[in-house]
């Protein structure tokens, strides 16, 4: 047996190690080197993603307008609600004024009610997922004057 030296460690040629450690290990090595050469693949968790787009406001009157988003969504979890919320302040949240227009992802229609005549209001979609909200972008509009 002649083993050459690299560093520390000792090398053996295939024919050596055969002939020091027996066919039965020699075959073993071969087998665990050749199921070691394949790419190891490692599925990463996805990290969840949630889009709410807010829809332009359309036919709008003195007391109502409609409105509605899209919702994209991958993720382990589902969208338990979806809906646009508003207030007359820069900054509407679900804990306000909204609809609920069922669940899931894909595009939904609001119709918005109850609003005062002459008034400004902000407008955006949401999606709520594992009691987390998401909104969209906010749009602002103004409801109509009130007929005599």
């Amino acid at each position: 047996m002649n083993p050459s030296k690299q560093g520390n460690r000792r090398t053996l040629k295939y024919t050596e190690f055969k002939k020091e450690f027996g066919s039965v290990a020699c075959a073993f090595l071969v087998l665990m080197f050749i199921s070691s050469c394949g790419k190891e693949t490692v599925e990463k968790p996805v990290s969840p993603t949630l889009n709410v787009i807010t829809y332009s406001i359309n036919s709008i009157s003195d007391s109502a307008a409609i409105c509605g988003g899209l919702i994209a969504y991958k993720g382990p979890k589902h969208i338990e609600e979806r809906g646009v919320c508003w207030s007359t302040h820069q900054s509407p949240t679900v804990l306000g004024n909204r609809t609920i227009d069922g669940f899931g992802v894909g595009e939904f229609v609001s119709n918005v009610n109850g609003l005062l005549p002459n008034t400004h209001y902000f407008i955006q979609a949401y999606a709520t997922v594992d009691n987390q909200t998401t909104y969209g972008t906010i749009v602002s509009f103004s409801t109509l004057a009130s007929s005599p």
